[in-house]
């Protein structure tokens, strides 16, 4: 077995026997990484504090060659992001974040651009409990954009044009029609030339700078749309914190 070291968060975990846990980690030097936490579920257990959910660490594991279950052996707090804990909105928002990376990123990849930007999105969460819409926007778009899977708005999909009087999103082909090529494909819906813009800036600006960008009402709900719809076609089922996310917008629309 092999020693590593780096630092990670707490994606999920599920529960091994009685006393131990089971954790899907995201790392900075190793990407998407299972191990177990033996004896994490005990009391007195010297885990304690160090497995909650999107707590970040330093992380001490064994590899195996045989499986991908690895062992865990420490979880060195770094910050244990408690303030998330003070809002439901943020803390449903991070749980939607991990769902995404634990979908997108097959284990041992090492993505230190995804990790940075998980880090960067969860700081925000905790300081920005107010925009946890933009900020969700934001990270679907980065993600996508830094696996490759970001959607074609430079040109038509259907005869490539690049110049648009109307545009029109499709999230199942991945890109944008003009009004003629939409006629014919009858995919997608009509989006602003500005959501088109909104999407392309927050892909390419810093995360930081991306979060304080000012939506317009009619954008930041076609915004929410295009990325729902996109996702949606790239999900067997729908992530199950987007239920409880679509149930506090009923209750906080302000946050959400």
């Amino acid at each position: 077995m092999a020693i590593h070291k780096t630092k990670s968060y707490l994606l999920r975990k599920i529960p091994l026997r009685e006393t131990s846990w089971i954790a899907t980690c995201l790392t900075r030097s190793y990407g998407k990484i299972k191990g177990v936490i033996k004896g994490a579920r005990q009391e007195k257990s010297k885990w304690f504090g160090s497995c909650e959910l999107f707590t970040y660490s330093n992380l001490i594991y064994f590899s195996k060659t045989r499986t991908n279950l690895h062992l865990i052996t420490e979880l060195s707090l770094i910050n244990s992001h408690s303030r998330l804990r003070n809002y439901l909105e943020s803390i449903a928002h991070a749980s939607y974040f991990a769902e995404l990376v634990d979908h997108f990123l097959e284990e041992g990849e090492a993505h230190a651009d995804i990790f940075d930007l998980f880090h960067a999105a969860i700081g925000a969460l905790e300081d920005q409990p107010m925009s946890c819409h933009l900020i969700a926007r934001t990270f679907e778009i980065k993600l996508l954009y830094a696996l490759g899977f970001f959607p074609n708005l430079t040109e038509c999909l259907g005869c490539r044009g690049k110049v648009f009087k109307v545009i029109y999103f499709s999230g199942r082909q991945g890109g944008i029609f003009c009004e003629s090529c939409y006629e014919q494909s009858q995919s997608g819906f009509r989006i602003s030339h500005g959501c088109a813009q909104a999407m392309q800036f927050l892909a390419r600006t810093d995360f930081q700078r991306a979060v304080t960008l000012k939506l317009g009402q009619q954008i930041s709900q076609e915004l929410g749309t295009a990325m729902r719809q996109f996702l949606d076609d790239r999900f067997d089922k729908q992530p199950k914190s987007l239920h409880f996310i679509s149930q506090l917008k009923q209750t906080y629309p302000a946050y959400v």
